[in-house]
């Protein structure tokens, strides 16, 4: 047998998209370098042209599976064409059976190995939604921390209010003390003045009455 496209690609049966993708770029890059301008029979350009085909059909899953398929089949021709010994029906069978199982094998690998990839999938798209569930969760969190930021500086500010209007009635209360205190004063001061005039009055009265016991009779006016 030929080089397969796994070896055009210097690959393993086995490797995921990712790794014949980076495979691909790889040679690709390689070869386009060292690429005639004029001659499609140089060794370069039918090595790119082989490197391009071989990424064609394994790049796609259906076409994947069809040539690997394929490719068990040619393997087990060839080794049967190679091996077969003349008259040994019973070895013949045998070599079929073995066969058969390697082949089954292969198969069932490669059918673990598809699953693996898609359950690594999986969670990479669940890794992904958690990142997301986390960013909306950091989000909400952070609104939630500005509202109630928001709820305090209010909070604070109708306190500042509430104190200023505290300190203000207690302003018009001393205020409204000091003027009834006052007022009394006023009032006191007021009283203490007519009682004096009054003592004096009655003061100037008496001396008088006293002055009148030894002359004529004045008559109190007052």
């Amino acid at each position: 047998m030929g080089k397969s496209l796994y070896d055009i690609l210097d690959i393993d049966e086995t490797a995921t998209p990712l790794n014949i993708n980076n495979a691909y770029r790889r040679l690709k890059a390689q070869y386009e370098q060292n690429l005639p301008e004029d001659d499609d029979r140089h060794i370069s350009a039918i090595q790119y042209q082989a490197i391009g085909e071989a990424y064609a059909v394994l790049s796609n899953p259906t076409r994947r599976e069809i040539y690997d398929k394929k490719l068990i089949t040619d393997r087990q021709n060839s080794y049967i064409s190679v091996t077969e010994p003349s008259g040994f029906p019973v070895f013949k069978v045998f070599l079929l059976t073995l066969l058969a199982v390697v082949t089954w094998l292969g198969y069932t690998h490669y059918q673990r190995t598809q699953a693996k990839y898609q359950l690594e999938l999986k969670r990479i798209e669940l890794e992904k939604e958690q990142a997301r569930v986390s960013q909306e969760t950091l989000r909400l969190a952070a609104e939630e921390a500005a509202r109630q930021e928001e709820e305090i500086r209010a909070a604070r500010q109708e306190a500042w209010e509430h104190e200023r209007s505290l300190a203000q009635s207690r302003y018009d209360a001393e205020k409204l003390a000091n003027d009834l205190a006052s007022a009394e004063e006023a009032e006191r001061r007021r009283r203490e003045a007519e009682r004096r005039e009054q003592a004096r009055l009655d003061a100037e009265w008496q001396r008088r009455e006293r002055s009148n016991a030894q002359g004529p009779k004045f008559i109190r006016t007052y």
